[in-house]
């Protein structure tokens, strides 16, 4: 094969290859979009099918390899499915059950491709064109690929004399190029290869570039699918892939001139300088180019109606007002195509001015009920426009609006501050009572402590005074009253040191053998009150807890309910344990005198005594307040119930395993 004709050839595949990975980029960036509409998904098959079948082509040109038929085929097949179906749900459609039943002639001619049912296999002629060997069955595929393609244009027709306004510039310059692709495509790939006129079969591909360039001028105008970016981003992308191509092979020209033929030696040569070249020259040509295509691509992007309603969403889901400022600029920025907005609020104080506002081009004022709370101030567009008359109704609009959520985010910083404010004072205030706590803390130890020693001289004089003084019941009567102020203190002294810094000693032991000791030791206290104590204790219960402290609060419920008995009944208490996994219970229960219901909310306060216990007993009222602080710190709780004249029972509740 001739070089000339060889390179010329390679070029047109290059460039179908090109077309089809652009337009499948397209179609995929609709799909992640918005892959729920139907129209998206329809797109990205029609735009698949052209990769598919253009870039196929240029494989097989390249490779030789027979795969590649049944990919150009199935691509092909794609395309007319596609294209059948978007005209049907175009713009907003979906498709119906019923009709689904229409794939069933591509399923079919998909099934025969592989089988070379359609097409054999290729040759490539001396002029680079691809010549295949039809089989009995191309007519069959071709008829259905016609079908098919011919009734999404019927569809899209009839869209387009049906649409008006939008809709209808939507889909003119599309529209314009799927007929060019489908006529093309047919007459070229369809008609003439059914007559063995291969000589036009790279004019159905090619075609695709008008579809290519229609639907980008779509987009760019009339927001088709609104992939600006990904447009531009793809012509800066393919014009750099050609100045690569281009320049691989001017060197290799060059130097195969200068060598007088195309040798190893010239290739490397020439791909060595495209490398070096593309290192240097291609971050500055993509630059170049961008900074060229904005003008084009940033023009007349956003839809007025749908600005608004998104600047209004903004504002009602964004509370302080550094958030509305970052979001208000960053949603404006986009909006307008420029890096440079800047809020500039009153409440702020002096702000520095930004760098860039010697080239301010917007400075529009911020106004809340007649006063101005600020300024917002524009750069220059990216694309060098002047802002048009609906970028400042735009503006204003959104700015009428901005204000209040401004001022609501200035009050809303404002209540944030004072609420910093006053938990600093809550917490500062909360050191202060634990401070106090502590100190009173320490004070009752120190004064039980003081005490100790004086009614410790007051108890030795009052045992050697009981060897000289005759009046014994006297002797008894003070001592008596002494052991109360003891243990008075004794209490005291032990709650304290509950409360402050108290080592509790963790041990696992049997719960219910410790109980049954418990219940031994019980009867032995109520002896002399003729106390009849029973017990039903679960076998078994392994828990982690501190003894010494368990047994101190056990101790103290069962001394209350001997000492509030009911006089002429026979006392009775009853100790209960189960076990039931994750906790423990225990119940003490008696038949006692019972608690008013007015003093059961009270009873664990220190000091508390009620107006029946005061009366028929002395003690210090810090018995239950001891319990309750022993269950605390075994994170346990304790609930009681009581009916005045039947009784009285305390349940206390434990997790099976205490950590600290």
């Amino acid at each position: 094969m001739p070089l000339i004709t060889m390179q010329f050839a390679i070029f047109q595949y290059i460039a179908i290859s090109i077309c089809g990975i652009f337009i499948a980029a397209i179609g995929l960036y609709v799909l992640y979009a918005n892959a729920r509409r139907a129209i998206n998904r329809w797109f990205c098959v029609l735009s698949l099918g052209i990769a598919a079948w253009n870039i196929g082509l240029s494989l097989l040109f390249f490779f030789h390899d027979t795969f590649f038929i049944t990919v150009i085929l199935d691509g092909a097949i794609l395309i007319a499915v596609g294209l059948f179906y978007f005209g049907k749900v175009f713009p907003t459609g979906a498709v119906k059950k019923r009709e689904w039943w229409y794939l069933i002639p591509a399923v079919a001619t998909a099934i025969m491709v592989p089988f070379g049912l359609v097409i054999s296999s290729v040759a490539i002629t001396a002029t680079g064109y691809l010549a295949p060997h039809n089989e009995f069955l191309f007519p069959v595929y071709g008829l259905s690929q016609m079908v098919y393609a011919l009734g999404g244009v019927h569809f899209l027709i009839r869209k387009y004399m049906y649409a008006e306004g939008q809709a209808r510039q939507k889909l003119r310059y599309f529209f314009f190029g799927i007929i060019v692709l489908v006529c093309v495509g047919l007459l070229c790939d369809v008609i003439l290869p059914s007559f063995s006129l291969y000589q036009f079969n790279l004019f159905g591909p090619l075609a695709s570039l008008v579809l290519v360039v229609a639907t980008a001028y779509s987009i760019l105008r009339h927001n088709l699918m609104d992939i600006s970016v990904v447009i531009q981003r793809s012509v800066i992308y393919i014009v750099l892939l050609s100045v690569i191509v281009a320049t691989y092979a001017f060197g290799l020209e060059l130097v195969g001139y200068l060598l007088s033929k195309i040798t190893n030696v010239a290739v490397i040569v020439s791909a060595g300088a495209t490398m070096v070249l593309g290192i240097f020259f291609m971050h500055p040509i993509r630059t170049y180019l961008e900074r060229v295509t904005d003008p084009i691509f940033f023009k007349n992007k956003y839809v007025y109606s749908d600005a608004i309603a998104r600047l209004s969403r903004m504002l009602n889901t964004t509370m302080s007002q550094a958030d509305l400022v970052a979001a208000s600029s960053a949603a404006l920025e986009e909006l307008f195509k420029t890096s440079q907005v800047a809020f500039l609020l009153a409440n702020k104080g002096e702000e520095a001015l930004p760098a860039w506002a010697s080239d301010i081009r917007v400075s529009q004022p911020i106004i809340f009920e007649h006063t101005v709370i600020g300024k917002v101030i524009l750069g220059k567009k990216r694309s060098g426009d002047a802002y048009t008359s609906q970028d400042m109704q735009l503006l204003e609009t959104f700015l009428d609006q901005a204000a209040v959520a401004l001022e609501k985010g200035r009050l809303y910083e404002k209540v944030e501050e004072y609420n910093t404010q006053l938990e600093r004072l809550v917490d500062d205030r909360t050191k202060e009572i634990q401070h106090i706590q502590e100190e009173q803390k320490r004070m009752m130890i120190d004064i039980s402590h003081n005490l100790q020693t004086p009614l410790a001289i007051i108890n030795n004089d009052l045992e050697t005074m009981a060897d000289y003084y005759p009046d014994q019941d006297k002797i008894f009567s003070v001592k008596r009253s002494f052991l109360r102020v003891s243990e008075f203190i004794r209490q005291l002294l032990h709650l304290a040191r509950l409360d402050g810094v108290y080592d509790i000693t963790l041990t696992t032991f049997d719960l219910s053998e410790f109980l049954r000791q418990q219940v031994e030791y019980f009867e032995v206290m109520g002896n002399e009150q003729d106390l009849e104590v029973t017990a039903d204790i679960q076998d078994g219960v392994v828990f982690t807890g501190d003894m010494r402290l368990l047994g101190e609060a056990f101790t103290n419920i069962a001394q209350n309910a001997i000492k509030y008995r009911r006089e002429n009944v026979k006392s009775t208490l009853h100790i209960t344990l189960r076990d039931d996994d994750t906790t423990v219970t225990v119940s003490i229960k008696d038949n006692g005198m019972g608690i008013e219901a007015k003093d059961l909310s009270s009873i664990f306060d220190r000091f508390y005594r009620t107006s029946r216990s005061s009366q028929i007993s002395k003690g210090s009222g810090l018995g239950l307040a001891i319990v309750k602080k022993i269950v605390d710190m075994h994170h346990g709780s304790i609930a009681v119930h009581s009916v005045l004249q039947e009784g009285t029972e305390f349940v206390l509740t434990f997790p099976k395993t205490i950590t600290g």
